[in-house]
């Protein structure tokens, strides 16, 4: 599936130039990754899921969304939208 309608979907802005990306797997745990991934940061209540951005692209991920900003580092991690932080767009995004 195409990043652009699955974001759109869940109410996420699409960045210009993600709308193409190519989309096999939507995962919150970053040990799940696997290559052309979605890694979608959650705040839990003993991690926080952005901490693992980087780790999720290591491992594969073509896109993070996270509830936050996720600034890119030396790892390549980049955000590319935003969601709501009581879970509603996982659950749109797991769905799609």
């Amino acid at each position: 599936m195409k990043l652009g309608p699955l974001l759109l979907s869940a109410k996420i802005a699409v960045p210009e130039g993600a709308e193409e990306l190519d989309v096999h797997q939507i995962a919150y745990d970053s040990r799940r990754v696997k290559e052309r991934s979605l890694f979608v940061a959650i705040s839990g209540f003993h991690r926080d899921g952005h901490d693992f951005a980087a780790d999720a692209v290591t491992r594969g991920a073509v896109a993070v969304v996270g509830e936050r900003p996720i600034r890119k580092n030396d790892d390549g991690a980049s955000g590319v939208g935003r969601h709501r932080g009581d879970g509603r767009a996982f659950g749109i995004l797991d769905d799609g």
